[in-house]
């Protein structure tokens, strides 16, 4: 069963350039799900929209066009509705973000920043919710000591454990996580990206992982979807499709990635630069890779690839594949 699904979701920005306004597509014409009790993992360099898509998942943005649906209803607001509909499923739809000290009150201490969300979806009782606060942070491997420190008491990891409980408070359903190791240090990642594996086992909550680290999304993910440019280069419904991607993009990303260095078709020395905004525009019509592509072809200017399958559960969009 979905409990996701974005249907050829549109955004569109503007930005002032030279004296001149110009409006590009941060995310153009996406489209996939999220199953119920499985992990999809979003990659792509920065600027692609990955985290874009997740803000308007979560509704802290409203999508220019097409749809997002939870459980078949609309999570979508109209920017004209001074009340985000999204409220209705803020307890169902949980986000965990990349800089754990943003993301919280500093003044708070981890009592507090936890018990928030049950005070705000639960009847609990002050003695009920400190139950529950202490069950959450041994939850994520925290002490029952460890509620009465403030933020900055904390270091990354131990932080980023106590945004996670209180994501779990409310009891979702969804987790997305957008880029939640990049700020750590790596043996930290390696802590804080187990604790998500025991967490989605134990607890059977869907994630979506925003990320540009394909080695922790391997690990972590049951699906598997490249963008670029806005929009969807590949995607894999099944993990085990991993050694079999295609795109001459998710081939760079590959490359980054110790393991995968040699293999044929696999260009080294990945290159990882901000989107052009030129390939993003409104009136640009060809593929968003075409510019760095060393596989293109005259069509790949002219026209942009539509998604087409490879093999069942195997799709990509690209002209030469």
């Amino acid at each position: 069963m979905s409990l996701i699904e974005i249907k050829k979701v549109k955004k569109r920005y503007k930005v002032r350039k030279f004296g001149k306004t110009y409006s590009f597509m941060a995310v153009n014409d996406v489209s996939f799900s999220v199953e119920e009790g499985k992990c999809v993992g979003l990659v792509g360099e920065s600027g692609c929209g990955k985290s874009t898509l997740g803000r308007l998942i979560v509704g802290l943005e409203n999508p220019t066009e097409g749809e997002i649906l939870f459980k078949d209803e609309s999570v979508s607001t109209g920017s004209d509705k001074k009340v985000p509909k999204r409220l209705k499923f803020a307890r169902d739809i949980q986000m965990v973000f990349q800089d754990s000290y943003d993301a919280v009150n500093p003044k708070f201490t981890a009592k507090k920043i936890i018990e928030e969300p049950l005070k705000n979806f639960t009847d609990m009782t002050a003695e009920e919710r400190e139950k529950e606060v202490v069950d959450l942070l041994h939850k994520v491997g925290l002490d029952e000591k460890d509620k009465d420190k403030f933020a900055l008491e904390f270091s990354g990891g131990q932080l980023q454990r106590v945004c996670i409980a209180r994501a779990l408070a409310s009891g979702p359903k969804v987790f997305i996580l957008d880029e939640p190791l990049s700020s750590l240090d790596v043996s930290v990642q390696a802590q804080i990206l187990n604790l998500l594996s025991d967490i989605k086992k134990d607890m059977d909550i869907s994630y979506l992982l925003i990320s540009h680290d394909l080695e922790a999304v391997y690990y972590l993910a049951d699906a598997l979807v490249v963008m670029y440019g806005g929009q969807i280069m590949e995607k894999i419904d099944d993990i085990s499709y991993f050694d079999k991607m295609k795109h001459p993009y998710t081939q760079r990303l590959l490359s980054s990635i110790p393991a995968y260095e040699k293999l044929d078709g696999v260009q080294e020395n990945a290159e990882m630069v901000s989107m052009d905004l030129h390939v993003q525009a409104d009136d640009f019509s060809g593929c968003p890779y075409v510019g760095r592509c060393p596989k293109r072809i005259d069509l790949c200017k002219e026209k942009r690839p539509e998604m087409k399958e490879l093999e069942p559960k195997h799709y990509a969009a690209c002209h030469i594949l």
